[in-house]
């Protein structure tokens, strides 16, 4: 039987459905003009495209806005929401500048405002919109880093099943809703990432060693017991869960305060950064009144 990630990279950008093949024939012949109109866009004095409620276009690759992977048209502000997964785009180039100014009904998955970008086999999020009034999702993607994302995200911001990401280089530096960084196998660290979000959720980043450079300040916070980031010690997890989400000053610092209060056994499960500990603690082993922050 296959596991959840085998089931995932199988299916990987997965191909369009029945309905969506059978309805190509009609977009495919369309102007890009008559689609976007047929959407309910209008056109701008600049050229651009908008629209005063929610545009989707999820699994729509064939239409005539785009070719060779990218939209041939750039679209200004929308109005509700914006949802672009699985047309197979390698750029996010012609998103609009602006999602967001809407009052429109949620339709189910992803909230008014928000923008979705998943299931494409996109390198970078350079190009995406700026504004952004609600979500912002981009799961199953090529993207390495977040570079290219606005400074603030108003809603829930899903970073998920990203195998080629390895840094959070380029986040947001706010949350307002949760934060969810799972199942990215590559990502190294949690350095360059939100310092605000109202909700974490991490879990299975087997390449993390440590939470360093997690959010200094967490409405809330739901984590899985230690074995699903395996390489991060429980000591770190517990230090972080009880202290860390209340702000720290600096991260390991904090973290060897905590442990040479609590158990100093376990000094040497921690992952520290080469030469800490030779630099932070005294050559002395008398007692631990000769560890020097």
């Amino acid at each position: 039987m296959l596991t959840y990630l085998e089931f995932l990279n199988e299916s990987k950008f997965p191909e369009p459905s029945k309905e969506v093949i059978k309805d190509a024939s009609r977009i495919s012949n369309m102007t890009p003009e008559e689609y976007l109109k047929s959407k309910g866009c209008y056109q701008n004095s600049d050229g651009t495209w908008s629209k005063d409620g929610n545009l989707s276009l999820t699994q729509e690759w064939h239409s005539p806005i785009i070719k060779d992977g990218k939209f041939i048209v750039k679209f200004k502000q929308i109005k509700g929401y914006f949802w672009c997964n699985g047309l197979k785009l390698t750029t996010l180039a012609g998103c609009p500048d602006v999602v967001n100014g809407g009052n429109v009904d949620n339709g189910g998955a992803l909230g008014s405002n928000s923008f979705a970008c998943s299931d494409n086999p996109i390198f970078t999020l350079e190009g995406c919109p700026q504004v952004v009034g609600g979500d912002f999702k981009a799961e199953n993607t090529s993207i390495t880093d977040l570079q290219g994302l606005p400074i603030v995200i108003n809603g829930d911001f899903h970073v998920d099943y990203n195998e080629q990401l390895t840094s959070l280089k380029g986040s947001p530096k706010i949350v307002h809703g949760k934060f969810f960084v799972s199942n990215n196998p590559k990502l190294k660290s949690l350095k360059d990432g939100p310092k605000e979000v109202g909700v974490l959720r991490i879990t299975d980043n087997g390449a993390l060693t440590s939470l360093e450079g997690a959010p200094e300040l967490i409405g809330d916070i739901s984590m899985q017991p230690t074995w699903y980031i395996p390489n991060v010690p429980e000591v770190e997890h517990m230090w972080y869960l009880t202290h860390g989400i209340n702000g720290y000053n600096h991260y390991f610092n904090d973290l060897l305060k905590y442990i040479t209060k609590t158990d100093i056994s376990l000094l040497n499960t921690v992952n520290w950064p080469k030469g800490y500990l030779n630099k932070h603690l005294s050559r002395s082993a008398k007692s631990v009144s000769k560890f020097k922050l």
